[in-house]
């Protein structure tokens, strides 16, 4: 079975903690606030006997709602402002524009807010919004005429709207409502002087774009033709008196590049039949060119990108890219559509999603590739770049600032800050559970942020924790700042990495386990360091067994080359004395284990990652009760397989894995294999697993429903069948800044934790008799 390797930050995930990172999509989508079906209904059955007939009456009982209950935890530090930069644009040569939106304070709603600068160092700040929650998404300019487009909340209600100045964004006036629709204004173009606003809009099948006029009096929406459904829209531009929207479609279940063109000022559009454009996946903003315009383009199938140009608008040519240089090779995979800009006599083109940087290409599509000077899961890298007074800029912005980076053509970067150079933060990251014998504690991570510093930014992480009492969550100190915490239920144990008094002097990894123990009412031992060599040595995941722990791991050895082998570790902790266990199975030299689960009935599963046959995939081993450990197959033909979840049901200890974006749930059958069922949700593509709990005799799917840039939390619960039936919830949970972290059932209560604008929240789920 050929396999990819999952994402590293998901190889050392524990089964207790699933986290979804939404900003890290490339392509941002917002969520309408649609409703959702309705969970089985219960039915009751009476029979009515005469003597002539029998008549079989079925009583339908009412579905009842699941209330959900949401609990603000405050991480106890000063709140600042929010700010989030959303795109880049030129005022002329010299002079940038930046929308985006900040808070006034923490948890406080978003506020639509343009910066504009002429050095890429100092900035003039204008607020659009000051009363309304509402973001600023795109600019089009015109000379001194801006016009910037957004959204602005009112009540349920997204209402695109747009702000325009006179004065080359120095001041705005109130905003123009345009339409209302499921999510963002989407761009706008001057022609001719006049603006043109392309924005979403619901359909019965999805969404859909049109196209509005504000300076028309009376002026109707006029709707964007499309072979398929929920089109996306990139960029605008006007090439040869000739109105040019790019972006995507689905088409038939696949998302396709899209481009629509009008020829008598936005009155009406035409859907452009181009080879070269349904092949790509996305077509991102185009921008005016040497001889027309020029747009990037990225393949499904073979994961290459190419640049798209035109003279017209209608017939579009490939330039393949010949890149070289550090991760030039990398730019490929996943590289997206990025819009690009002429720099000189080349083009500058913005990459990101699984890498990050810039590449300087001439027209015939060769270059040099280079890493931004972001590439760290708090920035958000800018896919496009700017050029002022010859000067290149790139972007990075977090939750809390944004920063420029520049160089010449020939230069290297250099990194600037942002609006602030002072302290900025902190940022609500994550919010999971620990179940110690005390009870149930909340770890909060935070981010605070510090630009302004050459060289890209400082950043630490604060852990604070948290306990249940009569009056909520109250801040603790009793956990210790360690990677992981597990409990069996009257003893703790504590697992931190230190440096390894062991190791030797090869470079290299020298990190060796320590763990901390505490019986039930009692303080915390002192650290012991219980797996110890030359190389990295890790226990990434314990779970509480009959008798002591079961621990699970990797030993990464450095050989005389400098290559790591990652041999398998297993460790057990009984009766207060540590031991490593011999497995006696043939796993390689390049395998390791990440998370360990154990039933109520003894049975221990411990799943990994294992290279073979040329790629990384999936590995598991099981011991059964009072039996010996023994690896398990996975019974799937696709080639990327990624362990997800390990949870408990009446079956046993079930693996819940995504395979090439599907979800598939393998259930233990007698004779020791797996059985395989699709997990079959709602929406594909929009709606996103976090986690799966068993409740009682139910599984329940919690996850998000994303759709055109707003996510929306959501319940399914899961038949034996696969199928994820919709929970009706009593509350529409929200937002563009959306993120579930952890699920735990305790006492028979489910509560989530996760991120919402920027804010730790546990929302605490009653399921109901459904």
């Amino acid at each position: 079975m050929e396999v990819v390797a999952p994402c590293p930050f998901m190889r050392q995930l524990s089964v207790r903690l699933i986290a979804v990172t939404l900003l890290a999509l490339a392509s941002a989508c917002t969520s309408s606030d649609g409703g959702t079906a309705a969970s089985p209904e219960s039915e009751a059955a009476t029979t009515t006997t005469t003597a002539e007939t029998t008549t079989t009456t079925t009583t339908t009982a009412a579905p009842r709602l699941v209330t959900i209950t949401e609990t603000p935890v405050e991480i106890g530090l000063d709140p600042d402002p929010i700010r989030k930069a959303n795109n880049l644009d030129l005022l002329d040569p010299n002079t940038a524009l930046i929308v985006g939106d900040m808070a006034a304070a923490r948890g406080t709603a978003p506020n639509a807010t343009v910066w504009t600068t002429s050095d890429g160092r100092r900035f003039a700040e204008t607020p659009l919004e000051q009363d309304r929650e509402s973001t600023a998404n795109a600019a089009a300019i015109d000379g001194a005429n801006v016009a910037v487009v957004g959204v602005v909340r009112e009540g349920d209600v997204n209402r695109s709207v747009v702000w325009r100045s006179a004065d080359g964004g120095t001041s705005f006036a109130d905003a123009e409502y345009v339409g209302d629709g499921p999510g963002l204004g989407a761009t706008a173009v001057f022609f001719d002087g006049e603006l043109i606003v392309v924005s979403w809009a619901v359909a019965e099948d999805g969404r859909k774009l049109v196209a509005v006029k504000p300076d028309q009096v009376g002026n109707n929406p006029v709707d964007l033709p499309s072979p398929g459904r929920n089109p996306w829209v990139s960029g605008a531009a006007v090439v040869d008196s000739t109105v040019v929207i790019s972006g995507s479609v689905e088409v038939d279940g696949a998302t396709r590049g899209a481009l629509w063109t009008s020829s008598d000022a936005g009155d009406s559009f035409t859907f452009v039949d181009d080879a070269s454009v349904a092949e790509s996946l996305r077509i991102g903003a185009p921008q005016v060119g040497v001889d027309g315009l020029v747009a990037m383009a990225s393949r499904p199938d073979n994961g290459e990108s190419v640049l798209l140009t035109t003279a017209n608008g209608q017939n579009w040519r490939e330039i393949p890219l010949a890149l070289e240089g550090q991760g030039a090779n990398r730019t490929a995979v996943n590289a997206g559509a990025r819009p690009i800009v002429p720099f000189g006599d080349f083009f500058a083109v913005g990459f990101v999603d699984q890498i990050s940087g810039v590449a300087i290409v001439d027209g015939a599509g060769s270059g040099t590739f280079g890493f931004a000077p972001y590439n760290s899961t708090q920035y958000f890298f800018s896919p496009r770049p700017i050029v002022l007074d010859d000067t290149l800029f790139v972007m990075a912005s977090t939750p809390t600032g944004f920063r420029f980076s520049e160089r010449s053509i020939r230069g290297a970067w250099t990194t600037r800050g942002g609006p602030s150079d002072t302290a900025e933060g902190p940022d609500a990251n994550a919010l999971t559970f620990i179940d110690t014998s005390e009870g149930l504690v909340l770890a909060a991570t935070s981010w605070p942020e510090v630009s302004g510093q050459p060289g890209g930014a400082i950043t630490w992480r604060g852990i604070t924790d948290y306990v249940v009492d009569d009056n909520g969550w109250v801040t603790t100190s009793e956990i210790p700042e360690s990677r992981l915490v597990v409990s069996d239920g009257s003893t703790d144990l504590s697992i931190d990495y230190v440096e390894d008094p062991a190791d030797d002097d090869l470079p290299g990894p020298r990190s060796g386990t320590a763990v901390q123990l505490r019986v039930a009412g009692d303080a915390w031992g002192e650290a012991e360091i219980v797996l110890s060599g030359p190389g990295g040595d890790y226990l990434f995941d314990a779970v509480g067994v009959d008798g002591g722990f079961v621990a699970v791991g990797g030993q990464r050895v450095r050989s005389a080359t400098g290559e790591n082998t990652k041999n398998v570790v297993v460790m057990e902790l009984v009766d207060g004395e540590w031991r490593q266990i011999e497995l006696g199975l043939d796993l390689g030299d390049r395998a390791e284990l990440f998370t360990v689960a154990a039933s109520a009935d003894g049975d221990v599963l411990a799943t990994g990652e294992i290279f073979r046959d040329g790629a990384f995939g999936p590995l598991l081993i099981r011991r059964p009760a009072g039996g010996s450990w023994e690896q398990v197959e996975l019974l799937t033909t696709d080639p990327d397989v990624e362990i997800r979840e390990v949870i408990e049901t009446d079956a046993g200890l079930e693996v819940i894995t995504n395979e090439l974006a599907s979800w598939y749930r393998y259930t233990p059958a007698e004779d020791g294999t797996y059985q395989r069922t699709a997990i079959r949700l709602p929406s594909p593509g929009f709606d996103f697993l976090s986690s799966v709990v068993a409740l009682d005799d139910r599984l329940v799917v919690i996850g998000t429903h994303w759709e055109v840039g707003f996510g929306r939390l959501a319940l399914w619960e899961l038949t034996d069948e696969g199928t994820a039936v919709a929970l009706e919830i009593d509350r529409t949970i929200t937002s563009t800044d959306l993120s579930l972290n952890d699920a735990v059932v305790a006492d028979g209560t489910l509560m989530v934790g996760g991120v919402r604008d920027h804010q730790h929240l546990v929302w605490t789920v009653d399921l109901g008799d459904q």
